[in-house]
């Protein structure tokens, strides 16, 4: 069985493997993949943790053994597009915050 851990510390457990999709018995709430949430998780595969950082949340499909979902790694062009939106949206904020 494979568990995962979010950086706010979320537990998804109970967790299978079918190819690259992790297989959920219920349902996961996928507002959980946040960005900063998936900027680092540790996998845990029943026997050993792997940290793996800057993850994308692609698709939750439900399937009638369970609920599949796939992460996978952010390219270097998804973390700088990433990172330069999070910044204009940082200036923005503090624009507004300004004026009042």
């Amino acid at each position: 069985m494979y568990k995962i851990t979010l950086k706010d510390g979320t537990v998804i457990d109970n967790l299978t493997m079918n190819g690259n999709n992790y297989v959920s018995p219920t349902e996961v709430d996928t507002v959980i993949f946040t960005r900063k949430n998936l900027s680092s998780i540790v996998v845990n595969d029943g026997e050993k943790d792997e940290t793996l950082t800057n993850l994308l949340f692609v698709q939750e499909t439900h399937m009638q053994d369970g609920y599949y979902f796939i992460l996978r790694p952010m390219t270097d062009t998804e973390i700088s597009t990433t990172d330069i939106q999070e910044a204009l949206a940082d200036i923005y904020e503090m624009s507004l915050g300004g004026t009042n």
